[in-house]
């Protein structure tokens, strides 16, 4: 089983990937900050691999479209009652990292009337 050092300012981002990553079988600890992230380095020991930001088992299937309600249900163990605008936040912090130019997204796109691809 891998440790996992999950590190993400946003509550409800962190929330989600440490549920899903403990899901498929990762002992995950989660902290909130870079700061935190180093103090934890250095207390623990991890073997440290820079990923690419993705969403999770859903990265191996470029092009394929989700809609916001598939991908809550991907991150979150039970089913999502809160408000599915959340996948679109998440989205713009996504596209804000990992994009050139997030105002013209080449990585993650929506498609109007479904959600993100």
């Amino acid at each position: 089983m891998s440790r996992v050092l999950l590190i993400e300012d946003d509550p409800a981002v962190r929330e989600g990937l440490e549920s899903a990553l403990s899901r498929h079988g990762h002992r995950v600890r989660a902290v909130e900050s870079g700061e935190q992230g180093l103090d934890r380095l250095r207390a623990d020991d991890y073997v440290v691999k820079p990923v690419q930001p993705r969403v999770l088992e859903l990265s191996g299937t470029p092009g394929r479209v989700y809609s916001r309600r598939q991908l809550l249900e991907s991150v979150w163990e039970h089913g999502y009652f809160g408000d599915s605008r959340l996948v679109d936040a998440c989205v713009q912090r996504w596209r804000a990292k990992i994009e050139d130019d997030s105002a013209a997204p080449v990585y993650v796109q929506t498609v109007r009337g479904f959600g993100p691809v």
